[in-house]
């Protein structure tokens, strides 16, 4: 049995739903704070284009941030976006994808986990009878805008980067305020080519 499969059997869906909503929510800033950088980080001869298009990679993620963070106040109050616990987790990814050290292969990289999440979080929510008709469009419409942005990035890295990254496998684990393990899943990116 998996861990999801063992989460969903022990907790309260609105808890589950709470906690994956919240890690997206996360992800979302995170990924958008990183192509900000990305956006001051810009050099070399395609330097305005990059500049350029990682601007508006990043002016992209404020609405779907803004709605998602809106949806989950509505759905189970302000406490789902409290500041710190979105902090250790953008933290943690920040850390984690400044590994890739290129501008653009980490933005493609991070692009692939985006949509890891979209659809974990999907399921996850369809599961539990926690999806609204308008949390269903927020989440088809931003991984619709992800694999444009997806394409976008592919194409400035070039098919070879893009094979490499879709073979990129990592694991992904929430932790409670008291360091205890409450969810852990394992992700391989998935192949565009």
């Amino acid at each position: 049995m998996s861990i999801m499969a063992t989460e969903k059997h022990s907790m309260d869906p609105a808890a589950t739903a709470q906690r994956h909503l919240g890690f997206l929510l996360a992800v979302l800033r995170a990924a958008q704070q990183s192509r900000w950088t990305a956006h001051w980080q810009a050099s070399g001869p395609s330097f305005y284009g990059d500049h350029k298009m990682f601007e508006g990679l990043y002016e992209g993620f404020t609405a779907e941030i803004d709605g998602l963070a809106e949806k989950m106040v509505a759905m189970f109050g302000g406490h789902t976006v409290n500041l710190p616990e979105q902090m250790r987790w953008q933290a943690f990814l920040a850390h984690e994808w400044a590994k890739h050290e290129d501008l653009h292969y980490r933005a493609y990289h991070i692009e692939q986990f985006i949509q890891g999440h979209f659809l974990a979080t999907y399921e996850t929510l369809k599961d539990l009878k926690q999806l609204t008709l308008g949390l269903d469009d927020l989440l088809m419409s931003a991984s619709n805008a992800h694999e444009t942005n997806q394409y976008l990035l592919g194409q400035r890295i070039g098919l070879r980067l893009a094979k490499r990254a879709s073979r990129l496998k990592y694991k992904v684990s929430l932790f409670s305020e008291s360091g205890k393990q409450l969810w852990s899943k394992a992700f391989t990116a998935p192949d565009d080519a």
